[in-house]
C-alpha cells in the first residue's frame, strides 16, 4: 500500500503541477491581451487630441485661403469619416487619410504668406507635430503590445489555451 500511495502523490503533484502551469499561461495570456487592448485606447486618446485640432485648421484657413479649396474639403471629409468608422482598423485607416489631408492642407497653408506669419497657426503647427509624434509613439507600443500577445498564443502551451479562451489575436496597424 505504501508505493501505491506514493505513485497516487506523485500522479496528484504532476497533475497539480500541470494545472499550475496552464493556468499561469491564460493569466500571461489574459494580461497581454489586455495590454493591446490598453495600448488601443492610448493610440485612439493620442489620435483624438489631433482630429480635435482639425476645426482649429479649417477655420484658421478658412480665414485666409478659398473657402472651396479641394484640400479643406478632404480634411473636413476625413474628419468625418473618422467619425463615421467602427472597427479600430476602419478608425486607424481614416485616421492615416486624415494625416495626408492635414499634411496637404498645411502645406498650402504654407503657401499663404498672412497665414504662414499667424502666430496661432505656428502654434497650431508646432502642436500638431508634437501630436503626431506621440501618435507615432503610441501606434509602435501598439503594434509592439500586439506581436507579443501573437507570439504569445502561437507557442506552446498558449496555442492550447487561446481556442478555450477565445481570445482573438491583435491585427497591428
Amino acid at each position: 500500500m505504501g508505493i501505491t500511495l506514493l505513485i497516487a502523490v506523485l500522479v496528484l503533484a504532476a497533475v497539480a503541477a500541470i494545472a499550475l502551469f496552464l493556468w499561469m499561461e491564460r493569466n500571461r495570456l489574459v494580461v497581454a491581451r489586455h495590454e493591446v487592448d490598453r495600448a488601443w485606447s492610448s493610440l485612439q486618446q493620442a489620435l483624438k487630441a489631433r482630429n480635435d485640432e482639425v476645426p482649429k485648421v479649417l477655420g484658421l484657413c478658412r480665414a485666409y485661403l478659398p473657402a472651396d479649396l479641394k484640400e479643406l474639403k478632404q480634411l473636413s471629409d476625413a474628419r468625418n469619416a473618422i467619425l463615421r468608422s467602427k472597427s479600430p482598423q476602419e478608425k486607424y485607416q481614416a485616421s492615416q487619410t486624415l494625416r495626408s489631408a492635414l499634411q496637404a492642407a498645411l502645406q498650402t497653408a504654407q503657401s499663404n504668406a498672412e497665414l504662414k506669419k499667424n502666430t496661432a497657426f505656428q502654434q497650431l503647427q508646432a502642436r500638431l507635430a508634437e501630436m503626431e509624434g506621440r501618435a507615432v509613439e503610441k501606434r509602435d507600443y501598439f503594434n509592439q503590445s500586439v506581436a507579443a500577445l501573437n507570439k504569445r498564443m502561437g507557442a506552446f502551451p498558449g496555442n492550447l489555451l487561446v481556442p478555450l479562451l477565445k481570445i482573438k489575436p491583435g491585427i497591428p496597424v
